[in-house]
């Protein structure tokens, strides 16, 4: 366990070395997390997916506090890792969709928002409230109402009406009416 806190210690301060011999450590979760999640998204490459649980657990490295005595750093990287790969999840279920419309416009996708090919995500940001664009960046992560409504500090109702808000505007930048 110390030689474990000396380890993330260096991956916080910025040693990339040390992060190898997390890695090494914990490859056998990453594997087999990746591999639980692969038989439910069988359309994944697998390599993508360990690619995937490795981000997570050096995201876990470099913010899980030190000084926790709740939860041990094994159990905080195993739900980075976890909640990682269900977001990899949702955005695997969402590509299956049909995204076009009779017109051959791009749609607003149930979890994703979509643009035709000449504008981007970017274009609009600046349309949107400081609030708008927490929204949208976590809902473009894939998050839920719920998960978006709990890291924001507000109700459910408030993320889906920014979400309304944000579709309106959006529209109304790629449509607009003369």
């Amino acid at each position: 366990m110390k030689a474990e806190i000396d380890v993330l210690r260096q991956i916080q301060a910025g040693d990339q070395n040390a992060f190898s011999l997390l890695l090494e450590r914990y490859q056998p979760l990453v594997r087999s997390m990746a591999q639980s999640f692969f038989q439910s998204f069988p359309t994944a490459d697998i390599e993508d997916l360990i690619q995937e649980a490795s981000l997570a657990l050096s995201d876990a490295a470099k913010t899980y506090r030190l000084d926790s005595t709740d939860v041990t750093f094994g159990l905080y990287a195993k739900i980075c890792i976890r909640n990682r790969l269900i977001s990899v999840g949702r955005k695997l279920r969402v590509k299956t969709k049909p995204q076009k419309s009779s017109e051959g416009k791009t749609a607003l996708a149930e979890k994703r928002i979509s643009f035709p090919n000449h504008f981007s995500l970017s274009d609009c940001r600046a349309l949107l409230s400081p609030f708008e664009n927490q929204v949208l960046t976590l809902y473009a992560d894939g998050r839920s109402y719920l998960e978006i409504a709990q890291e924001l500090s507000c109700g459910i109702k408030s993320v889906d009406n920014a979400l309304y808000r944000i579709k309106r505007k959006i529209r109304a930048f790629v449509q607009p009416t003369d």
